[in-house]
């Protein structure tokens, strides 16, 4: 039993590793051009006004596992500034911020070469949560967030230093589709249809192996 416990650990080695890095976003779809028209617990009519998101910069946190020339990880990402809402007269800015937590899967081509190249995709959760962009018609505000999913198709370049240290940048193309809206005089509402939305994401990481 333990010999062949040895040799599967020898067919499908195994190791751990750590990422952090910092990454530039882009954002185009539903949520540039959508206002969304609810009502609240009271059945009064209620606006929520997306944040125009443009340019993003965000830190990029991964852990996961590489087995064999195959990888799994864990990924959540991180963004916080202040942006304008789309479709709404006054351009002032309001806080806002949005976070992803996803899983990812990808192979990894020239292993085991000090150069490799990963392709694969992933599923992710998003929230986005803005100051003051629910309005009723009295102009009256709070904040609101919307909530959805999404898939991925993922690319990254690991170069090996060392057995321990890699650096990997990171390319990722999400399709995201929002379909709950949140605010606290409204409570969840579904959004229908849902918001699309494309995320292109880039990243230089450095990971620690072990």
């Amino acid at each position: 039993m333990f010999c062949s416990q040895a040799m599967a650990d020898d067919y499908w080695p195994r190791s751990y590793f750590i990422e952090a890095g910092w990454g530039l976003a882009y954002s185009t779809g539903d949520l540039n051009n959508t206002t969304l028209k609810v009502k609240d617990t009271l059945d009064r009519d209620l606006s929520i006004y997306m944040p125009d998101l443009g340019l993003m910069t965000q830190p990029d946190l991964t852990i996961g596992a590489n087995i064999w020339a195959f990888t799994l990880a864990a990924n959540f990402t991180y963004w916080k500034s202040k942006a304008e809402l789309s479709n709404y007269e006054d351009h002032n800015m309001f806080n806002s911020r949005m976070w992803r937590f996803g899983i990812e899967f990808t192979y990894n081509l020239l292993y085991p070469e000090n150069l490799q190249i990963g392709l694969g995709g992933g599923y992710s959760y998003a929230n986005i949560k803005t100051q003051k962009s629910a309005m009723d018609s009295h102009g009256d505000a709070e904040e609101a967030e919307i909530l959805g999913s999404s898939l991925a198709l993922v690319a990254n370049v690991r170069y090996f230093f060392t057995k321990n240290l890699i650096l990997a940048p990171t390319f990722k193309i999400y399709g995201n589709w929002f379909k709950n809206a949140y605010a606290a005089s409204t409570e969840l509402q579904d959004v229908k249809p849902y918001l699309w939305q494309t995320f292109i994401f880039g990243a230089i990481s450095f990971q620690y192996q072990f």
